[in-house]
């Protein structure tokens, strides 16, 4: 009879597609993609991942820095493709209950006890790895967003050139704004702020936590947006706002904003 490793190497087509076909219908992610993705990237990751499992097999259930390698490698680039952790962890269970599923009906009953523990130790070395390399990445990619989407109201509130800032962070600012001009006491948390913000407006919020100037979306409703921001963030809030009929109006705006922020302060 051919040993474990190499019965298991001969269901590899059966894992794939049921690994493509469970995350299909149970990972909303992997469910929206269309036919030539999971035929093509998706089916050739899956693949990759088996023949990792595979080595790990051979190997005691060690994961050599080769495959750990590439697992973060792996999860960097989904990160970097938007994927949601979220879809990553549960691909990566769903991979890991198929094996199991599939060991189970290769292996003989005294094989099962062995392959299962090198399983569990297959995923006590990747598990950690694949979040800490997707987390790693992610903080990449915001703070990338952040200079971009700091940049661009730079821009703005200088009447530069904006339109190429604007299609890199992936933010409309064609038609009008409210410009709001803010501070507090004392001055919270600017992740607090932009939370609270992005709350009450829907959209992204265009901010610089420095000066104090945000972009809302025209026409927005301004009533008791003040006193719901001090709700959300435990601090007093002095706020003003101009309209700015399109990006032009905006550098206008914030002046009239900081004028007006001004004497409200004085008050």
């Amino acid at each position: 009879m051919l040993g474990l490793h190499a019965r298991m190497a001969a269901r590899g087509g059966d894992f794939t597609a049921a690994v493509v076909a469970r995350c299909v219908a149970e990972v909303p992610f992997y469910g929206e993609l269309p036919r030539r993705t999971l035929d093509g990237e998706v089916t050739r990751s899956i693949t990759a991942v088996h023949e990792l499992l595979l080595r790990a097999l051979r190997q005691d259930g060690v994961m050599g820095p080769g495959d750990l390698t590439r697992l973060i490698e792996w999860s960097g680039r989904r990160a970097e493709e938007r994927v949601p952790l979220e879809a990553v962890i549960a691909a990566y269970l769903v991979g890991a209950e198929v094996w199991w599923q599939v060991l189970a009906e290769t292996a003989e009953p005294e094989e099962l006890t062995g392959a299962g523990a090198k399983l569990l130790a297959c995923l006590h070395a990747a598990m950690p790895a694949v979040v800490l390399a997707h987390r790693n990445a992610q903080e990449d990619i915001r703070s990338e967003d952040k200079r971009v989407r700091r940049a661009l109201l730079t821009a703005l509130l200088a009447g530069r050139p904006y339109e190429e800032l604007a299609e890199a962070a992936g933010v409309s600012v064609a038609g009008g704004h409210e410009v709001v001009a803010l501070s507090f006491e004392p001055n919270p948390p600017p992740r607090l702020v932009q939370s609270s913000l992005e709350a009450h407006a829907g959209v992204p919020v265009l901010m610089d936590h420095v000066a104090g100037i945000a972009l809302l979306p025209g026409g927005y409703d301004l009533s008791g947006l003040w006193d719901s921001l001090g709700e959300d963030i435990g601090h007093r809030v002095f706020a003003a706002a101009a309209p700015a009929a399109g990006p032009a109006a905006v550098p206008a705006a914030a002046q009239e904003a900081g004028r007006v922020l001004e004497l409200v302060q004085r008050l």
